[in-house]
């Protein structure tokens, strides 16, 4: 079996979490975001012999605002994604997205994705705002 462990999903969710941190995908990565479907991403999965594909929000990655917005934005794009997952469960599994830097706000919403939408992971970033794990900001916890 052929699964996909690094799949991206651009949901409207996300799209409005980059608009409300007021970050632009064009100024950050160097190009636009595409549009994507489950439709579509099943019919590639079918051409390329893909049984499943594990979902994960793209870069850029929803950093900004001292962490309630940015709490608030991650939750619901992983309610968007399990949506999505819930859907297509035989093809689909997510991993969530938190809100690091902001270390209490990514523990809850770890737990809250993976005991309530069945993520199956967290997808971390080396970094969020400048603050790379390993940092001893983030000890204790």
């Amino acid at each position: 079996m052929a699964i996909d462990f690094h799949a991206h999903i651009i949901t409207p969710e996300y799209k409005w979490g980059l608009k409300s941190l007021n970050i632009d995908p064009l100024a950050v990565d160097g190009f636009a975001l595409p549009d994507w479907s489950a439709e579509a991403h099943l019919e590639f999965m079918r051409e390329a012999g893909i049984e499943k594909s594990i979902l994960s929000s793209p870069t850029p990655h929803l950093l900004g605002d001292g962490g309630r917005l940015t709490a608030k934005i991650h939750r619901e794009v992983n309610v968007s994604i399990a949506e999505v997952c819930k859907k297509h469960p035989d093809k689909f599994s997510f991993v969530a997205s938190v809100p690091l830097p902001h270390i209490e706000e990514a523990i809850e919403e770890y737990r809250f994705a993976k005991e309530k939408l069945g993520a199956v992971g967290v997808k971390l970033t080396t970094h969020a705002g400048g603050v790379y794990l390993g940092d001893p900001s983030l000890d204790g916890f």
